[in-house]
This record gives structure tokens, C-alpha cells and sequence, in this order.
């Protein structure tokens, strides 16, 4: 899931409804001991630094968590540019900011959990086990 568009919903009652994650042309296991994966598939919005740099594991996917859940919170996408160019130079060295109407439009937790899905370095931004525990996730106040 790279993509806002691959976000579905199973009934048209957006409370009431499931959440569906579609599409997963190019997906494919990757398990800690395989060797990096060096394909670069997706969109230029969404991709994780180390996607860019063509050495990546399952940890590219929480950059994407990040970043789908900084459209779903803001109608916009955190990396943004006139070109790729701009864009990747925006990734590879995590330069976003939330919309000015952020600071009082979105809770310090929400905002807390995308910047810590949104970080350069895979080895230092939160694992799945991480996001799901996390307050904002698990509907507690606590930062």
C-alpha cells in the first residue's frame, strides 16, 4: 500500500465501515534474514528513503503507514514537489511540516505518531509492533 487510493471502504457508511488495503501488484514477502530488496516500485510521494538508495526491507512500509496517515489527517501529502527531484530531496532528508491549521486541528498524538513513522533512518522509526501500540492508535491521550 503505497498509495491513498489503495484505501477502501467496504460499505458506503465511512462509521460504520471496514477499512480495506487493496492492490498489492508488486507485494511480496520479506522475511528479517532476506537480503535487501532493490526494486523501486511505487510513487514518488510515498517512497521510503532507503527504497531511493535501492536497499530496503519491511521497514519501508511504516514510512508508508507515515505517509498515508499524513494524507488521511491533513488532505495533503507530506513530500511534495514541482518535480521528482524535489520530492526525493524532501525524503532523503525527512523535510515536511504539517499545515499551519495543524497546530490546533490535529491532537499532538496524532502528529507525534506520524513523526515517528516518518523518519530517514529505518532503524530508528517505530516498528509495526511500535505503531500499533501506540497511544494515538490505541486511543489513549499519553504522547
Amino acid at each position: 500500500m503505497d498509495q491513498p487510493e489503495h484505501i477502501m471502504l467496504s460499505v458506503d457508511d465511512v462509521m460504520k465501515s471496514d477499512i480495506k488495503i487493496i492492490d498489492f501488484g508488486l507485494a511480496t514477502i520479506h522475511k528479517q534474514k532476506d537480503p535487501p530488496m532493490s526494486a523501486i516500485a511505487g510513487s514518488a510521494f510515498t517512497l521510503a528513503p532507503e527504497v531511493l538508495k535501492r536497499s530496503y526491507g519491511r521497514e519501508c512500509d511504516l514510512w508508508s503507514v507515515g505517509v498515508i496517515t499524513y494524507f488521511l489527517l491533513t488532505s495533503q501529502m507530506p513530500f511534495n514537489g514541482k518535480d521528482n527531484k524535489e520530492i526525493f530531496d524532501k525524503v532523503m532528508n525527512g523535510w515536511y511540516q504539517f499545515p499551519l491549521w495543524a497546530d490546533t486541528g490535529l491532537t499532538e498524538t496524532a502528529k507525534v505518531f506520524v513523526s515517528r513513522l516518518l523518519v530517514v533512518d529505518p532503524q530508528h522509526r517505530m516498528t509495526a509492533r511500535d505503531a500499533l501500540s501506540h497511544p494515538w492508535i490505541r486511543g489513549t491521550m499519553e504522547p
